[in-house]
C-alpha cells in the first residue's frame, strides 16, 4: 500500500475559532487497511502529528516493503499581528460635535477591542484597549513580540474661549 503523504505541512494561525481550523490534506489514506490517530485538525498555533498504522502488519506492508508506522508532523505557525494605530488625529478640540479617532489594524478574528470605542462629544481623555484572544497563537508586531494588551489613548480637549473685555471710550462724553 502507498504510504500516506501530505504536501502542505505548515499553516498560519488565522483566528481563535474552530471555523479557522487547518488540516493537512493527506493522500493515500485507506481506512480499510490502516488506522489513523493523532491530531487531524486544529486552529491554535502548535506542532501536531498524525500516525498511520497498518491494521494487519503481519500480512501487509507499505509500498516500500516496510511496516513501521507513518508519522506525519505538521504545524500551525504563530501569527504576527499588526498593532492598531491612529490613521488621523488622536486629539480633537471640543466643538459640540461627536468625535472618534480613525484607527487601522483592528482584526476581530484575533483580538478584542474594549474601552472608549464609540463616538464622544464631551472634553476628556479616552482609551481603547486591544487584547489578543489567544496569546499562545499570535503576538504583536512590535520590537519584543509582546502578547500583552495594547492601548491607544485619545482626547477631546476643552475649547479655549477667547474673550476680550470691551473698553468704554470716554473721550466723547
Amino acid at each position: 500500500f502507498p504510504k500516506p503523504t501530505a504536501p502542505v505541512l505548515e499553516f498560519d494561525y488565522e483566528g481563535n475559532s474552530a471555523s479557522y481550523s487547518k488540516s493537512p490534506e493527506v493522500s493515500d489514506y485507506n481506512a480499510n487497511v490502516m488506522t489513523r490517530t493523532g491530531t487531524t485538525s486544529a486552529y491554535k498555533a502548535g506542532e501536531y502529528s498524525i500516525t498511520y498504522s497498518l491494521k494487519d502488519a503481519d500480512s501487509s506492508a507499505w509500498a516500500d516493503d516496510t511496516t513501521d508506522d507513518v508519522i506525519i508532523k505538521w504545524n500551525i505557525n504563530k501569527l504576527k499581528v499588526p498593532v492598531p494605530y491612529f490613521v488621523d488625529a488622536e486629539t480633537f478640540i471640543y466643538d459640540g460635535k461627536s468625535h472618534t479617532p480613525t484607527i487601522d489594524g483592528y482584526n476581530s478574528k484575533v483580538m478584542a477591542r474594549s474601552g472608549n470605542t464609540g463616538t464622544y462629544i464631551n472634553a476628556g481623555k479616552y482609551k481603547i484597549t486591544y487584547t489578543l484572544y489567544d496569546p499562545a497563537s499570535c503576538y504583536w508586531d512590535d520590537d519584543v513580540k509582546s502578547t500583552t494588551s495594547k492601548s491607544l489613548n485619545w482626547e477631546i480637549q476643552k475649547a479655549v474661549v477667547r474673550y476680550t473685555k470691551p473698553t468704554l471710550d470716554t473721550s466723547n462724553l
